[in-house]
């Protein structure tokens, strides 16, 4: 997982790098030497927010690695779907690249179709980022369950934190694997 994020991270910064690369060399650099009189104003916005937008995800992905390989660890589980984190980065990769012009909202060059994809795109962002937070929420429940169940002796007996009895069983159709009375 954490080989996929970061290779998903670097192409991010990679290819939108280019950009900005172009823009400062091949724009910015020869019209402030007075090689050239004027430059395109929009283009290079686009090429600048094409980068500047990357940079989010430049510190955001490494977070998203953290979380989906440090995290359950830590808290005593594993990962509840690996192909689900895998399936967040990638949507990440495809969707966050293109989408830095909804900086630009307010340019009267950018026409309204334009407007409309950025915004789609924007939104669709979120979905990688519902995908991570659904499930790491489930690898931290299963880690808390996998607590209790070892507590429980994974069968009958008494919790010596909480002094109830639990019947554990195994996770049923339910979801649910552990059923307490007061001890």
């Amino acid at each position: 997982m954490a080989v996929i994020g970061t290779l998903v991270n670097f192409t991010i910064w990679f290819v939108c790098t280019l950009a900005v690369a172009y823009e400062v060399l091949v724009m910015l650099v020869p019209w402030s030497l007075g090689w050239v009189p004027e430059i395109n104003i929009m283009l290079a916005r686009t090429l600048f927010w094409f980068f500047g937008h990357a940079l989010v995800y430049f510190w955001l992905l490494p977070s998203y690695i953290m979380f989906y390989t440090m995290l359950p660890k830590l808290a005593g589980g594993k990962l509840y779907s690996g192909n689900a984190g895998r399936i967040a980065f990638f949507i990440f990769l495809i969707l966050s690249i293109p989408i830095g012009v909804h900086h630009q909202f307010g340019d009267p060059s950018i026409g309204r179709g334009v407007k409309l994809t950025q915004s789609i795109l924007t939104f669709g962002v979120a979905i990688p980022s519902f995908i991570t937070a659904f499930t790491i929420a489930a690898s931290l429940e299963y880690a808390a369950r996998k607590r209790v169940l070892k507590a429980c002796g994974a069968g009958y007996g008494s919790c010596p934190s909480s002094g109830k009895t639990y019947s554990c069983s195994g996770i049923s159709s339910t979801g649910s694997f552990c059923s307490s009375s007061a001890g």
